[in-house]
């Protein structure tokens, strides 16, 4: 709305009822309310602006309705109209306004911005009245930042109006004193032409500090041709100001005293304007300004006067004298030049000169000669552009130098308030006006500084220039030092307009291996935030994490951003981050930590602190990080002399803090432990030691020190005298032992230890073992409880039938109803076993048939028994295929009819050739008699060396290379031969060989190769590898583990436990810390890498499995449940596999998924993906995401990315086993974002981070390779890698990886 408020005009003529609503007519006819209500909406039509009229008009309204309609208008854009308010108090300026209207304007605009819930305070409105003001009033606009208490608006408004009264008053003393043609303020040359008209000059702003300022300047134009006529410009009551160059148009120029005129030096009074429109300057010249008020003070210069002045405001070289010039004179112009106060001084001639520099002359040409001027003024502009060079000015003089070269032509120095130019310098005789001599002299005696060096020259009379010393190249090398610091001049007006930011390293890890931390301090509250840090490349992310919770907690934005110069700040990240947000970065000079001193100081503040707290506690140094939060927590809510003593607490939430909260670092305290966990007759507290305050409670944070757990308690008593730290009994080990990862054995493996070996044989397995010592003590039996009485309810339970079933705990004893030799311990009792003997011998015997070793080679070895990396034994790697590798091979055979047969080499590994030089002592019980003291010396690798599977591998390689075959670069362990037609693949695992060919014949072949290479048995039709069986059913293959798996039940003496429906459950994921730890870690991990295995043919439970691999660094008894539940759901499902079938090899299907968040420790997701080719799944993966996903799109996109890079090798692996892909790979998702993603080309905040997944999966896709589609998640196979299911999804997900009975009928029969 325009003009006054409506509403007053309303309410000043008593008909405010008919805008609220108070007043109602009297009946349809009621012709007087009907006047009054049309007349209140003229007066509302009246104030509207035509777009508002049209939104607001309807016909037959009231004045009500219309009020009602304006009103919801405004309020529904009431946030945008308070954004657009804002912006436009920040950004008004004084300009040419009185600072009556000025302040009428800001004031205005607050108003208004009150009006829609967004008041400003009286303070930071004078703060923005005084950003708008220009340079003239800078002597008051210190007096206001600096005046106590900081004055209110109104007050700052009349010191303002007081100033300006003041500057009008002086502004006429100074323009007749210094307002004279010969001013360099303002000159305009005019040519003698017809009458045309000039717009305003342009505005030019000069910003200083925090505070802008659009003065006008005016500058001279030397203008030789007419130029078109401009509109003209209306003229303003105030100066300076935009006003035009032309204000009065004046009669005819008259030299001669014009008897009843008062005239000044230059000539007469003007006559007064006639009109306010542009003006030109005829012919006939006048002057514009009252010249005996402008120059009642001056005195004319000297006539001899010769000097010339620089001057970077004029368009053209002015001279008073033509005698100055030295080269012909044209009389006949006509042109005028305006001087800086408006008025206008005739030119009678024009001409050149030159200027004598050292090198070469320099021309001033078309050089103006007007009498009236009182200094010969040099255009520096002109004077650039016609000698192409530069002048530099400093505050001892200039230098002229060459534009190419940059070499010095000429220097002058100055000591009064111009720059003046010797006339001498103009002459043929002029010298040099650089200091060569001197400079002479400086480098003479030995680059002597400037004062001691006239010193020498004036008390000894040396021949030398007086001019300055230049810059010493040599001097600056040898010599220079670095420049003072000077205080800050930064001022701040409110919260988060300047952040400081800085990276401290500590020299010890915390104890959760924290080595960093990063500060944010606020410039204008002193509050500080500190993020302790892994690695100094997560500055940016807890960067990102302090600006979300400014914008979020305080809703304001950051401004500016001071850090140093290191890599964690001046980076990519940062960069596109503030050119983003529009934040500006201060970052300091490389190795000038002084421009981040505030950082700094903060820095060193702090750790004093910290110090001081570690060491009153006798606590550990790697409890720096809890000493850091507790030190900045004091910190915030104490006072700060970088404040003048307020606290950065209250300066930030407008609140005193409070100090009933705290203790003593380190003391003892007492925690409530009275929770339902605990039975009746438990302690209710335990002794801890107080850590400080949790961040996200409120409570403190104590440290158990039996179990050093961290205990959060609200209910916690303190003995703020006692220091636990300094009397508890610390072990030998260092100080920080908890770094080295120690572990303590459990009570098993620790017995295991201390207990000596047998020394005797054991005894024959028929024979019961001998009792036990009689100093060993029998374990205590449990106390007998007597059997609770008979319920008397009718229901069947097992107590009411006296069912107890006894506990069974796991046993890792194999037991076996047969007759099995023991392991033997040495080879005494190897050699005396009836079972053992034989297979030793027969060993034995194969090594000499190989000639693995040469005999009775006489040579002096040392007694060393273990290899050493280097020396006997270099690289021991052993290409192994992957699972994926062997399922595939298996589809391509099926699909293609082709013969398997599985081979195994006989002492493989004495095959291998070795490369180093090996001595062995002879076999204990198989030496020579006749050389019992030689040593053998290996020509073949052995069962035992580090690097036989290597040399087997190498020498097994080399020979199918030989043969045709070409290694896989897929898998190394794969060989492909082809041949025409003729096709053939081989897999290697150590000593077991998958063999299929193209045709019977050709399989033949090659394995009658192999054994004339290798002993070798042909074990016929693959049927059992690697502990898989192989039943060919249906015109398939079903790949099971049966008898591997009950081997593990028992082997954890579970063979009678009951089975359950599903291997996991669906409660809360495992955390790493819930529960004890169990007493035998070493049977769960046994137990958990035997599970590993049985995945090979059992993708259901690859998510159980890898959940209890997470924590096999440290297993609870909550892991060990979950263990002991998948070994039940494998006990009722031990006879299931994996079928494959006949199908297609031209179609790769996978589904992709992902749980996002799932880890309650690091809130880090887990993906998985299953594979299909064709109708077989041949790979699949379930593991937890490297690194945390702040969203749900990004897990889901990071799996997606996961499953496209299988999708790519197993391409790559037909590829090569010449069955290329000639469809696209299809990847299922049930993640919409992760869906639009993979091909959506456009960026945004959110996908930065994870921008390689992007472009990689857009790549395939792109290409043809791969397309992303959406899938139900009822239909997301995925989902049984990554979360626990309920028993009927869980079947029929199980059921689509094809993992069934092998009872079951597929699909193909």
């Amino acid at each position: 709305m325009r003009g006054v408020n409506s509403f007053s005009r309303t309410a000043s003529l008593d008909v405010v009822g008919h805008v609220d609503g108070t007043t109602v007519p009297n009946g349809d006819n009621d012709g007087p309310w009907q006047k009054r209500d049309g007349l209140v909406k003229l007066w509302i039509y009246g104030t509207l602006t035509p777009p508002l009229f049209k939104k607001a008009f309807q016909a037959g309204d009231t004045a009500r309705d219309i009020w009602l309609r304006i009103e919801n208008l405004f309020r529904n854009n009431k946030e945008a109209r308070a954004i657009q308010l804002d912006t436009e108090l920040r950004t008004t300026e004084i300009g040419d306004r009185s600072v009556e209207d000025y302040c009428q304007r800001l004031k205005s605009i607050s108003d208004l911005l009150k009006n829609v819930d967004a008041p400003v305070p009286d303070r930071m409105l004078v703060t923005y009245m005084l950003n708008g003001l220009n340079d003239k009033f800078d002597n008051i606009i210190n007096v206001i930042k600096h005046r106590e208490p900081f004055p209110t608006f109104e007050v700052a408004r009349s010191m303002l109006e007081s100033e300006e009264t003041r500057l009008k008053k002086s502004h006429k003393t100074v323009a007749s004193q210094t307002d004279h043609p010969s001013s360099s303020a303002a000159l305009t040359v005019s040519s003698d032409q017809p009458k045309f008209q000039r717009p305003p000059a342009p505005k030019i702003s000069n910003h200083r500090g925090n505070r802008r300022n659009n003065g006008t300047r005016f500058r001279g134009r030397h203008n030789f041709s007419p130029r078109p006529t401009y509109p003209n410009w209306a003229t303003n009551q105030y100066w300076p100001g935009p006003v035009p160059q032309w204000q009065y148009q004046f009669g005819p120029w008259n030299p001669y005293p014009f008897p009843n005129d008062t005239r000044g030096i230059m000539g007469p009074r003007p006559s007064p304007p006639r009109s306010s429109s542009a003006n030109v300057v005829d012919q006939v010249f006048q002057p514009t300004t009252d010249f005996s008020e402008a120059y009642n003070t001056m005195t004319l210069p000297d006539p001899s006067a010769t000097n010339w002045f620089m001057d970077t405001g004029a368009t053209t070289h002015l001279a008073s004298t033509p005698g100055i010039l030295n080269s012909a004179l044209n009389r006949n112009i006509a042109h005028s030049v305006v001087v800086g106060n408006g008025s206008s001084i005739p030119a009678i001639a024009s001409g050149n000169s030159l200027i004598t520099s050292q090198t070469r002359p320099l021309s001033l040409n078309n050089v103006l000669v007007t009498p009236q001027i009182v200094k010969n003024l040099i255009s520096v502009r002109r004077f650039t552009i016609d000698n192409w060079c530069s002048v530099e000015f400093d505050p001892f003089g200039f230098c002229v130098k060459d534009l190419q070269t940059r070499r010095t032509l000429l220097r002058s120095d100055s000591t009064g308030d111009l720059y003046p130019l010797p006339a001498s310098s103009s002459t043929s005789q002029s010298t040099a006006l650089t200091a060569s001599s001197l400079s002479l002299w400086h480098k003479r005696l030995g680059h002597l500084n400037n004062e001691s060096l006239r010193s020498v020259i004036s008390f000894n009379n040396l021949a030398c220039n007086k001019d300055s010393l230049p810059l010493c190249t040599a001097c600056q090398l040898g010599k220079q030092i670095k420049l003072p610091f000077f205080p800050s001049q930064t001022i701040v007006s409110k919260p988060f307009e300047l952040i400081h930011s800085d990276v401290w390293t500590s020299p010890v890890s915390s104890i959760s291996g924290l080595r960093y931390y990063v500060l944010f301090l606020d410039h204008y509250t002193h509050f500080l935030w500190v993020y302790p840090l892994r690695r100094k490349s997560e500055v940016f992310s807890k960067f990102l994490h302090f600006y979300s919770h400014i914008q979020t907690q305080f809703n304001s934005p950051i401004k500016a951003f001071q850090c140093d110069n290191g890599g964690e700040y001046n980076n990519t990240d940062f960069h596109k981050f503030f050119d983003t947000n529009g934040i500006q970065v201060r970052f300091s000079c490389p190795h000038t930590s002084q421009q981040n001193g505030k950082s700094e100081r903060m820095i060193r503040t702090i750790n004093n602190s910290i110090r001081s707290l570690l060491f009153q506690a006798k606590l550990s140094p790697a409890y720096w990080v809890e000493a850091l939060h507790v030190a900045v927590h004091l910190i915030n809510i104490l006072p700060s002399s970088a404040i003048q003593n307020q606290v950065p607490y209250t300066l930030l939430f407008q609140k005193p803090p409070t100090y009933d909260h705290l203790k003593v670092f380190g003391c003892l305290c007492f925690p409530n432990l009275n929770h339902s966990n605990l039975h009746k007759l438990s302690p209710r507290t335990t002794p801890c030691l107080f850590l400080g305050y949790p961040s996200q409670h409120r409570g403190y944070r104590c440290l158990d020190l039996k179990t050093n757990r961290i205990i959060i308690s609200r209910h916690v008593a303190f003995d703020e005298s006692i220091f636990p730290a300094a009397v508890t009994v610390h072990d030998p080990p260092s100080l920080y032992q908890f770094l080295n990862g120690y572990e303590e054995p459990s009570p098993m493996l620790h017995s295991l230890l201390q207990t000596p070996l047998p020394q005797t044989p054991p005894q024959p397995p028929n024979v019961p073992a001998p009792p036990p010592p009689p100093n060993v003590a029998a374990p205590p039996q449990p106390p007998v409880i007597p059997a609770p009485s008979q319920p008397t309810h009718q229901m069947a339970t097992r107590s009411k039938h006296g069912i107890r079933k006894p506990r069974s705990l796991m046993s890792l004893l194999v037991t076996s109803k047969h007759s099995v030799s023991p392991l033997p311990l040495s080879y005494k009792q190897a050699l005396s076993d009836p079972n053992w003997n034989p297979a030793a011998t027969e060993e034995f015997n194969a090594l000499l048939k190989n000639g693995a070793f040469a005999r009775y080679k006489a040579r002096l070895v040392a007694n060393g028994k273990s290899q050493e990396a280097g020396v006997d034994f270099d690289e021991t790697f052993s290409p192994v295929f992957k699972p994926a590798t062997i399922r595939s091979v298996l589809h391509v055979s099926l699909a293609r009819d082709w013969p398997i047969h599985q081979l195994d080499v006989q002492n493989a590994f004495l095959h291998g050739d070795l490369e180093e030089t090996i001595y062995m002592f002879q076999p204990p019980g198989f030496a020579d008699p006749k050389a019992p003291d030689h040593v053998c010396k290996l020509k073949r690798s052995l069962y035992g060396l580090k690097q036989a599977p290597r040399a087997w591998n190498s020498r097994f390689a080399r020979f199918m290379t030989n043969i045709g075959f070409v290694a896989s670069k897929s898998d190394a362990s794969l060989f492909i031969y082809r041949k025409g037609d003729q096709q053939a693949y081989l897999l290697l695992y150590v000593d077991d060989i998958v063999l299929t060919a193209s045709t019977k014949e050709l399989l033949q072949h090659i394995i009658k190769l192999l054994k004339t290479e290798f002993p070798m048995t042909d074990m016929g039709r693959l049927h059992y590898f690697l502990g898989i069986k192989a039943e060919f059913k249906n015109g398939g293959i079903f790949l099971s583990q049966s008898a591997y798996a009950l081997d593990i039940i028992e082997r954890a003496g579970m063979k009678n436990c009951k089975p359950c429906a599903t291997p996991v459950d669906l409660k809360s994921k495992l955390s790493a810390n819930s529960g004890d730890r169990i007493d035998n870690p070493t049977a769960y991990r046994s137990l958990a890498g035997a599970l590993q295995y049985l995945t090979f043919t059992r993708p259901d439970i690859s998510y159980a499995v890898n959940q209890i691999c997470l924590f096999m660094h440290d297993p609870r008894e909550q892991h060990l449940q979950a263990l002991k539940r998948i070994l039940r759901y494998v006990q009722g499902t031990h006879t299931h596999g994996l079928h494959l079938q006949k199908g297609s090899i031209n179609d790769i299907t996978a589904y992709s998924d992902a749980d996002w968040a799932g880890c309650p420790d690091t809130r880090r997701s887990s993906s998985g993906y299953c594979l299909y080719l064709g109708p077989n799944l041949v790979s699949w993966s379930s593991k937890r995401q490297p690194t945390v996903s702040r969203s749900s799109a990004e897990a889901e996109y990071k799996g997606v990315a996961n499953a496209v890079a299988e999708a790519c090798w197993l391409r790559n692996l037909l590829l090569e086993l010449h069955c290329p892909i000639t469809k696209a790979s299809v990847i299922y998702c049930d993640n919409i974002s992760a869906v639009y993603l993979s091909s959506n080309p456009v960026k945004h905040q959110r996908t930065k981070h994870i921008e390689i997944d992007i472009h990689f999966v857009r790549e395939k896709v792109k290409i043809g390779q791969v397309k992303v589609f959406h899938v139900p998640s009822s239909l997301q196979f995925a989902d049984i890698f990554t979360k626990g299911l309920p028993t009927m999804l869980f079947n029929d997900f199980r059921d689509s990886l094809t993992v069934r009975n092998p009872n079951v009928l597929t699909a193909g029969g």
